[in-house]
Parts: C-alpha cells; sequence; structure tokens
C-alpha cells in the first residue's frame, strides 16, 4: 500500500514510518485524518488534525527528515511513543 492511499484511508488505522538514515531530524503527524474525518478512534485524543499528514511528508521531503504519521489512530502517540519504534 502507498504513502498515498494510507493517507487517503478514511476507513483503517495506519502507521506510516519513513526512515532517511542520514537525518537527525523527525517530522511527525500524530493526529493526521483525511479531510472531513473530524474524529479518531482514539479514545485519549479523538480530536482529529484534518490533513497534517501531508503537511508533515512535504516538509519531510524538503529536510530529507524521517516522518512518522499516524492514520486514523487507535492510540495517541504523543502519549505512548514506545509503541510507534
Amino acid at each position: 500500500m502507498s504513502i498515498d492511499y494510507k493517507l487517503a484511508d478514511r476507513e483503517d488505522s495506519h502507521l506510516i514510518k519513513v526512515k532517511e538514515p542520514n537525518s537527525n531530524i523527525v517530522i511527525g503527524a500524530p493526529h493526521h485524518a483525511p479531510r472531513g474525518v473530524s474524529n479518531l478512534p482514539c479514545k485519549e485524543h479523538p480530536d482529529s488534525d484534518e490533513n497534517a499528514g501531508y503537511l508533515a511528508r512535504y516538509l519531510a521531503d524538503k529536510l530529507d527528515a524521517s516522518l512518522v504519521v499516524a492514520v486514523n489512530a487507535k492510540e495517541d502517540y504523543n502519549k505512548n511513543p514506545v509503541r510507534i519504534i
């Protein structure tokens, strides 16, 4: 499944991780949801940041940085970052 497909998926949860080996920068969007999806299935943080993953991906590409995007997340990765690794 492509990153574009995962970012646009309105139904399923995805954790997108792209590691750039020569970068110390990580761009993250832990509450991404596609446009029109205002609530996440996560109980701790149900409010989505609509389309934030697209901005994170753009910045990561421009900075040659690593990328982490939680799409329609069922848990709050800000509160439990160990689950990302």
